[in-house]
């Protein structure tokens, strides 16, 4: 085996320093340009590589056994990191954009949007608009009060609390899996506006989202008993 010199392990180590100094720099510098929302976080990644630099150039050539292990942590923690929150993000836009244009081909009016414990980066920025964030009872009840067309965006684990609280006034409209989470998004309308929203067999959402979207249970039901149908519009 070779031996392998100080200067070529400063070297290597230094380029190490180099790549992650500049992918704290300049990730979220190129996110707030590009305007991507959810993807600044990354930038701290680099901070394992230039950690893993650090501890290879104090191990240096002496003890070349502990240097390779040192970096094959850093290197399969970092892959493991960038894939890991690349591909929470691309959930997160996977979900966010087909939800919001399905709420607009639905909605006959504009939607007031709402994020019941629920908000995300990409959900505004697909949103195109301000989403109020609510996290009370009676906050949600007072806003459901005043405003029309609301929507209220929520995980799945919130119904039996929003059940309790509001009875059968919330109506689920449609819900998104979230495949990295156990949890879904669920979608809920005021049963009072139930007129300004459409069933999805209505709107040409299948074309527009390039898939079929989901149409709840009980949104059918209530809008067959709305429109004197005994049995729910089909999906």
């Amino acid at each position: 085996t070779l031996p392998v010199r100080r200067w070529e392990v400063n070297t290597a180590m230094g380029i190490t320093i180099v790549v992650g100094l500049g992918i704290m720099i300049a990730v979220p510098v190129a996110a707030a340009a590009l305007g991507l929302p959810g993807l600044g976080w990354t930038g701290g990644l680099g901070i394992l590589l230039v950690a893993g630099g650090i501890v290879g150039i104090f191990l240096g050539p002496t003890r070349p056994r502990k240097l390779r292990f040192a970096y094959a942590v850093v290197s399969i923690a970092s892959l493991t990191a960038v894939f890991a929150g690349a591909a929470q993000i691309a959930a997160d836009h996977q979900n966010a954009a087909p939800m919001l244009a399905e709420i607009r081909a639905r909605c006959r009016e504009t939607p007031a949007l709402i994020g019941f414990r629920y908000l995300q980066e990409s959900v505004v920025f697909y949103a195109g608009e301000p989403v109020r964030y609510v996290d009370r009872y009676d906050v949600l009840a007072e806003t459901l009060d005043t405003e029309t067309s609301e929507v209220v965006m929520t995980y799945e684990d919130q119904l039996p609390g929003l059940r309790e609280e509001f009875g059968g006034r919330l109506i689920e409209l449609t819900r998104y899996n979230n495949f990295l989470k156990s949890k879904e998004v669920v979608v809920l309308i005021d049963r009072n506006d139930l007129s300004r929203f459409a069933p999805a067999k209505k709107q040409a959402v299948e074309t527009a989202l390039a898939r079929r979207p989901t149409v709840a249970p009980d949104f059918a039901s209530v809008t067959a008993e709305a429109n004197g149908d005994s049995t729910a519009p089909g999906t």
